[in-house]
């Protein structure tokens, strides 16, 4: 898989990839993609090395820093992962990436009640919740659905969000688009009904049961 590496304008710097030796190249790749949040991680180690295309004493693995971005494509989607965590030694760098919108983390919503009952794209622009650059609803599958509902407490924009989900029996998941130059088109939000007998929701169904000690080998839990 390719990953491209962009700086914190979102400009293309460098290229990640295992299939040539002239370029940067990683291991220890982890994606980890949570439904409760619509987010995913992806952690990934990188060897330090010279390649051909470094100016001077600009190493393409420098690009590699809590600024950067992270981007790749799976299965016809685009993925983008800001880097908000590195280790670093003589000859490695590992990477912590989190693909969740920076404005949702950062910025607050205050309490809210509603006047009467709204649609989930009403408390949205009631409260602000999408009110950032490229960011918007996409698919949403309880579009028509009105309830009446409040909060008392200051949380921040993600939180919120994901609250006004579980309150309209919806599951979230975040899209980013990019433009051929790897800057940034959109980020999408897509609102799903909940998994029931007749809505898929955001997971899929797979025919694979987990059987510890069969092919479930060991469990790790990280804090």
């Amino acid at each position: 898989m390719l990953l491209t590496i962009h700086d914190a304008s979102l400009r293309k710097v460098a290229f990640i990839d295992n299939d040539k030796q002239a370029t940067l190249n990683y291991f220890n790749d982890t994606w980890t993609r949570y439904l409760e949040t619509g987010s995913s991680t992806f952690d990934f180690t990188v060897f330090k090395k010279a390649i051909i295309s470094d100016v001077r004493r600009k190493r393409a693995y420098n690009y590699l820093n809590e600024k950067a971005f992270v981007s790749f494509q799976y299965n016809g989607k685009t993925y983008l992962h800001t880097i908000r965590k590195i280790e670093e030694n003589e000859k490695t760098i590992k990477c912590y990436g989190i693909n969740l919108n920076l404005e949702l983390i950062n910025e607050y919503a205050n309490p809210y009640k509603a006047p009467r009952a709204m649609t989930f794209k009403e408390y949205c622009d009631a409260m602000d919740l999408l009110n950032f650059t490229f960011l918007k609803i996409g698919v949403n599958e309880v579009s028509t659905q009105k309830i009446s509902t409040e909060w008392e407490g200051t949380d921040t924009k993600l939180n919120r969000l994901l609250s006004l989900a579980k309150k309209f029996g919806a599951e979230i998941e975040f899209d980013t688009y990019l433009n051929a130059d790897s800057s940034i088109k959109s980020f999408v939000v897509n609102v799903y009904h909940e998994n029931d007998d007749t809505h898929q929701g955001v997971g899929r169904i797979s025919p694979t049961v987990l059987t510890y000690g069969k092919n479930l080998k060991t469990l790790t839990r990280t804090v």
